[in-house]
This record gives C-alpha cells, structure tokens and sequence, in this order.
C-alpha cells in the first residue's frame, strides 16, 4: 500500500467532498456518487448551497479560446466561514478555520464575463457552492480592483468564533488548501 501524508489525505478529501478541480487541490466540489441519490438532495440534486460575498483575489490564469483544459483561476484570500456540505465550519489541525488562500479554478456563472481580466489583475468576487449539485461551484459576481489594493494571502488562526466552528477531530475534512511540505508525495 503506498504511503500516504496527511497533507496527501486532505488534499484527497477536498477531491470527494469540498471544493475543486481548484489547484490539482482544485478538486471536486461537492463531487459525489451520482448513481446513489442522496437523501438530502433536492430535486435539483443540491444538498445545500453557500454563497461567499466580496472575495478578494489575484487572477492567476484565465481561459485560452482552443486551448482546453485552460481555466479561469484566482489565488483567493483566506475564507475564514467556509462551511463543509454539513454546513460547518472546520478547523484545520494547525487552527485555520475554512478554506485556507489558495489559487483555485472557477466556473463562471451566467452573465459573468471576463472581458478586460486579464492574469494579475486584482479582483472582488462572489461564488456560490452547490453541495450535491451541478455545477458544484462558481462564481456570481466579478469585479477588477484598483491595482494598489493590499490583498493578504495569509491563512489566520482562530477567524471565527468557536460556536461557529467545529475544532479539527483527526478527520480529513478537506481545506488544508496551502502548499505541501517539500516531499514528494507521489514515492512509497
């Protein structure tokens, strides 16, 4: 069995169950077993949607017309309140509640365009998570910032208030988000 950190294991986690194809940590949001309904899912398959208003961020790339694969990807702050599918807010081992700053893909939701964005510019966003439905994620509101805008990456200890957050188990709750700690994760 190959070895595996617990790093790795986040990383995993977030792929099934929170946020992303974000970042190779970019992973599935709110990926699931379709062939088995969830009995909480709507009609629609949703389970629950979150809304994250004013992000801020720096557009890292955005999508080549005939290249596929290419993506509109922003290295977002910190969000301190994001919640799991079971609309809790975790914390990570090292203190950090939420989805730690990390440079994730982004679906554009309807009506939103990228014209005049461009990789590096500074930008306010919003973006809906649909837990359990499709699209899983994706941004409602875009806006370029003034370029002097101070954005700060750092991911904080203790952002929420303790009754708004359930403290870090042991389990893999998936938003360790941040770089890895310099092995290779892929040896035995």
């Amino acid at each position: 069995m190959p070895h595996t950190t617990k790093h790795t294991n986040r990383a995993i986690a977030l792929a099934g169950a929170s946020l992303f194809s974000l970042c190779a940590l970019t992973l599935g949001l709110g990926c699931s077993d379709r062939s088995q309904p969830d009995a909480d899912a709507s009609p629609t398959g949703v389970v629950r949607q979150d809304n994250y208003q004013d992000i801020l961020g720096v557009v890292a790339t955005v999508p080549v017309a005939g290249k596929p694969g290419s993506e509109f990807k922003i290295h977002h702050e910190h969000i301190p309140g994001f919640k799991s599918k079971d609309g809790v807010v975790f914390v990570a081992a090292d203190g950090v509640p939420g989805m730690k700053s990390m440079v994730m893909a982004f679906p554009l939701g309807p009506g939103i365009s990228l014209d005049g964005i461009e990789a590096g510019d500074k930008v306010r966003f919003s973006f809906e998570v649909n837990w359990g439905g499709s699209p899983p994620w994706r941004v409602t509101a875009l806006e370029e910032i003034d370029a002097d805008t101070v954005i700060d990456f750092g991911n904080k200890v203790n952002a929420v208030s303790p009754t708004d957050a359930q403290e870090d188990s042991g389990h893999d709750h998936g938003n360790d988000h941040d770089g890895h700690d310099g092995h290779d994760h892929s040896q035995p």
